[in-house]
């Protein structure tokens, strides 16, 4: 999902930078600053063969142009940084809001001050001090940048739940807890999570259809679709490891141990078992609720099939198929994929947790509340680690004002007193 400036209202004085929709070639970043001169000098010599025409926006775009518009946009950025350095407020008008509005055209020339406190002018370095400010602005953009697609995803959402997948969401939440190092290492754009996440879902929906192009009762025409279901949460098994055989695994070297993904049943309170990115790239653990997030996109990928969220009280599970017949199967990706009746469900949330059960409990839950359930777990977390709780003290306000978006319906843009909040609370 890429970012737009389309969906957004921009306060007086604020317009941003950044074309929509642009298309042009992405050679033009790594040219110098110094080259600027040179362009200004042969601009005459540019001919129609560098015009690409954008057949959304319905206007034609010169890559030259918007190459001289970086170059020029990229030279703006240390004297704002200084401004921004000497004021140090957090209203609208002290080019903070500016700043976070031109973030994915400025990113590259933030990377360099944050990295060597200095930038190339013509052919010199010329070092500003602002290293410090740099890092701050970055997260800031990055921060900015999530919550204007997690505000666009949610009209999105508002318009057709079925256009928007289960994941988005939760990729977005990740975005959320990128550190300074993630954000300031060159190249990085505001979408390299993103990208990262979807290559490791695809990557295991690959091999789910690999595994079930191998499987001959799956690819019979008269099997059924209930025969069918259960065939995919058996091959969707080869992917998770259930709490027996975590246990059996103690005891081994970590070389011995299964790669599969799990529950982590020793450090649930762990922010990084509510984190995508964490779970797929780095530790293989999760909870209940980001491991069946993680197994339904797995399976939509490689089948097509959506399906459901399931948030019985105290835990968390996705079904697929449908109540007709007894056909629905309920799944727990927290104890390695495990199928569940119906009546398996009822005995847990009546036997485990003294709630007495109700058919609504096993309903499909919006995606919207599966996001919200996420951000209310991530809060969670960071009262029960206090030490954890001062570090991320910024995000914990985001992390409330993002719940409360939750709560609201979206249908117009974002308003002039929506935007200075979100502004606020990131910089605050």
């Amino acid at each position: 999902m890429k970012p737009s400036v389309s969906y957004v209202k921009y306060p007086p004085d604020e317009t941003p930078a950044v074309l929509p929709n642009r298309k042009s070639p992405s050679s033009f970043r790594n040219k110098s600053d110094s080259n600027i001169n040179k362009y200004n000098n042969n601009n005459n010599n540019i001919n129609n063969n560098n015009r690409e025409k954008d057949e959304g926006e319905g206007f034609i775009i010169c890559w030259y142009e918007e190459y001289k518009r970086r170059c020029l946009l990229d030279a703006t950025v240390p004297e704002r940084l200084k401004r921004l350095n000497e004021r140090r407020t957090c209203n609208e008008d002290d080019g903070w809001c500016s700043l976070l509005l031109d973030g994915p055209d400025i990113l590259e020339k933030l990377q360099e001050l944050a990295a060597n406190d200095s930038c190339i002018e013509g052919e010199e370095r010329v070092s500003y001090g602002l290293a410090d400010t740099a890092r701050e602005t970055l997260m800031g953009i990055h921060r900015f940048w999530t919550c204007l697609d997690w505000y666009n995803l949610l009209k999105r959402l508002q318009s057709s739940e079925e256009e928007v997948d289960i994941d988005d969401g939760a990729i977005l939440i990740a975005r959320l807890y990128q550190t300074s190092s993630n954000v300031m290492t060159t190249g990085t754009t505001l979408h390299t999570l993103e990208i990262s996440v979807h290559h490791a879902l695809e990557e295991k929906a690959n091999l789910l259809k690999q595994r079930l192009g191998q499987n001959q009762q799956y690819n019979e025409t008269n099997s059924s679709q209930l025969s069918r279901n259960q065939i995919i949460v058996k091959e969707m098994r080869f992917f998770f490891q259930s709490i027996n055989e975590q246990r059996e695994h103690q005891g081994l070297p970590s070389a011995d141990r299964s790669d599969k993904l799990r529950g982590n049943i020793t450090d649930y309170y762990n922010f990084n078992n509510s984190l995508l990115d964490q779970i797929l790239l780095n530790t293989r653990k999760g909870i209940p609720i980001t491991l069946s997030i993680i197994y339904a996109s797995i399976v939509k990928r490689a089948t097509g099939i959506k399906m459901d969220a399931v948030g019985i009280p105290g835990h968390f599970l996705i079904s697929i198929g449908t109540d007709d017949n007894n056909s629905r199967l309920f799944v727990d990706a927290f104890d390695g994929g495990k199928v569940l009746s119906k009546q398996q469900c009822q005995d847990i949330v009546q036997n485990h947790y003294r709630i007495l059960w109700h058919d609504s409990m096993s309903k499909p839950v919006p995606k919207k509340e599966v996001w919200a359930r996420m951000l209310r777990n991530l809060a969670v977390c960071h009262v029960q680690t206090l030490d954890l709780a001062q570090i991320y003290g910024k995000l914990i306000d985001l992390i409330n004002y993002l719940y409360s978006t939750t709560q609201k319906t979206y249908t117009k843009d974002m308003d002039r007193n929506e935007f200075a909040k979100m502004c606020f609370l990131i910089r605050q």
